[in-house]
């Protein structure tokens, strides 16, 4: 297998590798195919492929030099198929007419052969530096020739004509007369008498456009005198057609800017040398020049395609006459004075090509064609002179001029451009952006430049620039507009989004943490690199805020120049919270500035009656007290979730225009805040929440009645809402902490922070740990304590002689002794009613303003409340939970607190505060009583637990609660009452001992009304515990009648109770009121006479009928057939007939006729 070659092989190598490959004979590895013509023809198909042909590298017959490098023969271009070309026409020839580019003018440019050109060396000098030039020589030796050369230039000419002087060793230097082409004073040379074309009045003095410019002075001039001779030679040999023909041609393709140039500057070279003729013969006669009309004269009638050109404007007149004692006067450059004449004519562009934006001093864009008069300012001396306006390049270049006049025009006009291009006035008129251009091109920094200027102008012009590239008008007015919301100066940070370099792991990191700290990387960037990602940032690493420091502090500047740094200032913070934290605050005597807030404008406020106005209008905006505001719309799917504000808010609806709510929260938060700070000012302040509105609206938040049904429009509007009332119960309770509030008002508040409490949505975190911590368990708002309210409780349960049986229940104790445990019982429900930690630390983080502890602005999904409703019972069911978690049970002193604290906060509510628990049923409340004695088995024997269920119990006793008592409904946070009924049999049968409370607790859904399955687990299942049940009639907390009546219709349970009483399960002195109870209902049954009843009804009534009359029990059968009305005050709780009615004892009688006197019937 041959090698190929490597690298740093020779040349002799690589032919070695050739004669082997030869030698081998191998197939190559590419093959040569060459493709036949383009028409597809067929001509060269007998030709044989060159497969076999190989190209050999043969080094012996190359010769040792390189060939001459002479021009290729012209080729001939071939012709295609379809279109043959005239034998006698070449393509070359015909493209060449054809061909408009300016490279057809400049086609054939052959350089001269320079090799036989003499170089001399410089002339050695002996002295380190050249000598001082004084002005003195160039008046003594200046050379006609010198035109417009400078004095460097005119020495630097003087020093090579001395060197070319100097002759070279062995070189015979002649006597060299004046140079060739130069004007003399006596007879011109044959070549300055000029040449003239056949047919033409125009003669050539010498070239005009080709000068020689780079080579030195005598080959310059002999180079351009030999170039000029050959263009008139060739120019002599054309006829006077073919000159024009060519002219027409040289116009319609060249460039006009360029012909005009070329037109001008043969006029300047026709002007200089008439005036230099005239210096070196001043008494001789002058030359005729003849004014002919000039060679490019139809400059003006061949127009570039697209553009329209005005008429020729006139020859150029200079506005002053020089004179001959004027410094550097004394040689007219009319180029420099250009400028004096009139603009130049203005260009219509025609086609869609880009051109230059332009601007006004207004920054409004001009047209590309607008001809707007010079007195307008907008004219100038730059580029495309004739345009009215000033280029974005134009304007920075004044931003550096040194005029300040000029720099504060520039930044004036850039503040107006970018001010516009961000209200979209320019919109796809320009190309590109106008604020990404001017950021590439540096003009951040360009206007911190400016800040350090010492002209106040300047500076006042830099700093609104500044504003109009940072401050977005219509941002700040949405801001505005939500700025005086709760919360409404919250926002997003504005700065660019980051490139994270970091693990996502980094990411869980806290953002204070995130915030103070910075990468080695951003540390070290200069402030362009930083621009270039954030504007803000790189504005900052330029100590920009120490300048506008120092310019409000010492500078003083106007109100004007005020405003627009602390706009900027306001956009940093915007930025990002390390923007935010940057400038420094410095506040002096904050109480003083405050007293004169309030008596200034705060209390003249409050005194309006407008204000007043605003708080009557809070109900009718309320979506609380409107449920039906909140209502969904008619098209909202469940799929696509809205706000279903499409057809706009109503005026009197939280969010409409004449919503109270956005300015009475605002100046709510503004009261809280003084009264936090200077707390001299509370009472004053708190004068407010004594207003009827705010008294009516608070009244109608604690009645009961419906919420409004959780949508994502009700949630959003409660949400505010609930902002508003958070923010009156915090001034309430800083003025309730100074007792500066009378007693109703207190109790209206604290009813009100209750409601609050139980209605928070998820979010408002914070609001519930603060209500639980301040208002809530306040012991100023809780007035009943000193007003009797302990003392009330006392007699009021002296007067109830129905429902307060219970001899322990010392109500007006029991509420002293909790009033004074109020911490205690705060403690125990920040313990158990808190959210999760995290949700609290950003909802606290959120409302305090920490905006580095925000994790995010979007709220959890609103489904149902914070807190459950409830949540006074929390800390129980927590209890109940964990009790049920643990077989081995509680610590007995968690266990004991825990229960007693709950028990004597909702003691509290029910005596003192009953609407803060209408939303919870009288059985749920039922339920979590039961759950004390469902803890372990010796929590109830507390003698302090013990008072406090009694207290509780004869509360849901009273005759205004009882009959709401309904165990039949679903319970929240219970599957069933059955089962819970069910399993506090089963503990009431194991640990109770006869318990007296448990046994009224046992008792209490045994009622007639309820679920006749309650009873069937006591009868039937849990028999055993009906001789621990021996509560005395005395202390049922309800009346008898609630178990007798109606009479008992289920035929299993009336059997079960016959069974029973005939057993002996269920005897007076074990269990005396369920054994009145059964005596009823059995004696109810064996007597009725409803003839709608079934056979097998009728059957068991006539057997149990019958085993009652042949009892042995005499005591139980003279009760089951003498059996009255129930009668909680005779030991046996029931009245008895001394004679049965005649009804009774005649069917009876028919009954008892059929049984044989051995007790067995008849039938």
């Amino acid at each position: 297998m041959l090698s190929r070659p490597k690298p740093g092989e020779s040349e002799m190598d690589l032919l070695r590798f050739q004669s082997q490959f030869l030698a081998a004979g191998a197939a190559p590895a590419v093959q040569l195919v060459k493709k036949g013509n383009r028409g597809g023809s067929d001509a060269n198909s007998d030709r044989p492929t060159l497969q076999d042909h190989r190209d050999v590298v043969m080094l012996d017959n190359l010769p040792d030099l390189p060939p001459a490098l002479v021009p290729s023969p012209p080729k001939r271009a071939r012709s295609s198929p379809c279109h043959p070309l005239p034998e006698d026409e070449d393509p070359e020839e015909k493209l060449r007419r054809h061909d408009q580019h300016i490279t057809a003018v400049l086609t054939k440019i052959i350089e001269r052969d320079t090799s036989s050109v003499t170089v001399n060396l410089p002339m050695p000098s002996g002295v380190a530096f050249p000598a001082v030039f004084h002005r003195s020589r160039d008046t003594q030796g200046k050379s006609a020739t010198s035109g417009k050369r400078s004095i460097f230039a005119q020495e630097i000419a003087a020093r090579r004509i001395a060197e070319a002087r100097v002759p070279s060793v062995g070189e015979v230097v002649p006597n060299l007369g004046p140079p060739e082409g130069a004007v003399t004073c006596e007879t011109p040379t044959p070549r300055d008498q000029g040449c003239q074309l056949p047919g033409s009045s125009h003669s050539f003095q010498g070239p005009n456009l080709v000068t020689g410019k780079g080579l030195r002075d005598q080959e310059a001039e002999q180079e351009a005198q030999t170039i000029h001779e050959e263009n008139i030679a060739r120019l002599q040999a054309m006829a006077p057609e073919e000159i024009l023909q060519e002219q027409q041609r040289l116009l319609a393709q060249l460039d006009p800017s360029l012909v005009a140039f070329l037109r001008s500057h043969s006029r300047t070279q026709e002007q200089t040398g008439e005036k230099a003729s005239e210096e070196q013969r001043p008494g001789g006669p002058s030359a005729n020049v003849t004014k002919e009309k000039p060679l490019m004269s139809a400059f003006a009638s061949e127009p570039r395609k697209g553009d329209k050109l005005e008429p020729e404007a006139p020859a150029l007149a200079l506005p002053m006459t020089p004179q001959k004692e004027w410094l550097h006067m004394d040689t007219v450059e009319l180029e420099k004075l250009h400028w004096t004449q009139d603009l130049p004519p203005l260009r219509r562009q025609q086609t869609q090509e880009r051109m230059q934006a332009r601007f006004s001093l207004q920054g409004e864009l001009l047209a590309p064609d607008v001809d707007l008069p010079t007195h307008l300012g907008l004219h100038h001396h730059g580029e495309e002179a004739e345009r009215a306006g000033y280029s974005l390049q134009e304007l920075f270049h004044l931003t550096r001029s040194q005029v300040s006049q000029q720099r504060a025009l520039a930044l004036h006009v850039l503040a107006q451009v970018i001010s516009r291009a961000q209200a979209g006035e320019f919109g796809d008129r320009l190309a590109g952006s106008v604020l990404s251009l001017l950021l590439d091109a540096g003009f951040l920094f360009l206007l911190r430049f400016s800040l350090d200027d010492r002209v106040d102008g300047v500076i006042a012009a830099a700093i609104r620039a500044l504003r109009a590239l940072l401050v977005a008008p219509g941002d700040e007015e949405l801001l505005d507009s939500t700025f005086s919301w709760y919360h409404g100066a919250l926002t997003f940070p504005l700065m660019p989004s980051q490139e994270d370099k970091e693990d996502e792991d980094e990411d869980e990191e806290c953002p204070a943490e995130k915030a103070k700290r910075k990468s080695p990387e951003e540390e070290s960037r200069p402030p362009p690199d930083l621009a270039r990602h954030d504007v803000i940032k790189g504005l900052l690493a330029t100590s920009l805020l120490p300048r506008l420091r120092y310019l409000l502090e010492v500078t003083y500047p106007g109100p004007a120049v005020v405003l627009d740094i602390l706009a900027v200032l306001i956009r940093l913070a915007r930025h990002s919270l390390e923007s935010a934290t940057r400038p420094s605050s410095c506040p002096e005597d904050w109480l003083q500035d405050m007293e004169r807030l309030s008596e200034e404008l705060l209390l003249p406020l409050l005194s309006q009656p407008t204000l007043g106005g605003l708080w009557d209008s809070l109900r009718h905006c309320s979506p609380l007290c409107n449920p039906l505001s909140c209502a969904p719309a008619p098209e909202a799917p469940p799929s696509l979730v809205s706000l279903g504000c499409s057809g706009g808010c109503p005026s009197l609806s939280l969010a409409g225009s004449a919503s109270p709510f956005p300015f009475l929260t605002a100046l709510l938060s503004l009261l809280n805040t003084l009264a936090q700070i200077h707390k001299g000012l509370c009472g004053q302040l708190a004068a407010i929440l004594a207003a009827p509105g705010l008294q009516n609206y608070f009244l109608q938040c604690v009645a009961p009645g419906a919420a409004p049904h959780l949508t994502p429009f009700s949630a959003w509007a409660l949400r505010h809402e609930y902002h508003l009332q958070y923010l009156a119960l915090a001034l309430a309770q800083k003025a309730a902490a100074l007792q500066l509030l009378p007693a109703p008002h207190a109790a209206l508040h604290h009813g009100m922070a209750l409601a609050l409490l139980s209605r928070l949505l998820p979010g408002s975190e914070h609001l519930a740990h603060e209500l639980l911590l301040s208002c809530v368990f306040r012991l100023e708002l809780l007035p009943e304590r000193t007003s009797g309210g302990p003392e009330a409780a006392d007699f009021s349960d002296q007067l109830s002689l129905g429902s307060s049986k219970v001899p322990w229940c010392g109500q007006g104790t029991l509420l002293a002794q909790a009033c004074q445990d109020l911490p205690s019982i705060r403690s125990c429900y920040l313990t158990h009613c808190l959210p999760a930690r995290a949700s609290l630390l950003a909802s606290q983080a959120l409302h305090r303003g920490e905006l580095q502890r925000v994790p995010t602005l979007l709220l959890p999904v609103p489904t149902e409340p914070l807190l459950p409703t409830d949540w006074p019972f929390l800390p129980l069911i927590h209890l109940y939970h964990r009790a049920s978690d643990t077989p081995s049970g509680l610590s007995p002193m968690d266990t004991v607190g825990t229960a007693m604290r709950v028990l004597q906060w909702v003691l509290v509510l029910e005596s003192w505060r009953p609407q803060a628990l209408w939303a919870v049923p009288p059985a749920a409340r039922l339920a979590r009583l039961m759950c004390v004695f469902l803890v372990d088995s010796e929590l109830f024997r507390e003698s302090r637990v013990q008072h406090l269920v009694a207290a509780l119990l004869a509360q849901l006793c009273q005759p205004q609660i009882l009959p709401n008592l309904n165990l039949d409904c679903p319970l929240p946070g219970l599957t069933s009452f059955p089962d819970l009924y069910a399993n506090f049999l089963d503990h009431f049968e194991a640990v109770s001992f006869g318990d007296h409370l448990f046994g009224a607790l046992v008792l209490l859904p045994l009622q007639r009304r309820f679920s006749v399955t309650l009873r069937l687990a006591l009868f039937g299942e849990h028999v055993g515990a009906l001789r621990a049940l021996s509560l005395p009639l005395t202390q049922l907390p309800v009346s008898l009648e609630c178990y007798t009546v109606p009479p008992e219709d289920n035929l299993a349970l009336l059997q079960l109770y016959f069974r029973t009483l005939v057993t002996g399960a269920l005897r007076p002195h074990w269990c005396p009121v369920l054994y009145a109870v059964a005596v009823a209902h059995v004696n109810s049954f064996i007597f009725s006479q409803d003839p709608q009843s079934s056979d097998e009804v009728k059957a068991a009534r006539r057997s149990m009928l019958q085993k009652t009359w042949l009892l042995a029990d005499e005591g139980l059968r003279q009760h089951l057939l003498h059996y009255k009305l129930p009668n909680s005050t005779l030991p046996e709780g029931f009245e008895l007939y001394s004679q049965l009615p005649p009804l009774r004892q005649h069917y009876l009688q028919r009954l008892t006729s059929t049984v044989l006197p051995n007790g067995v019937s008849e039938t």
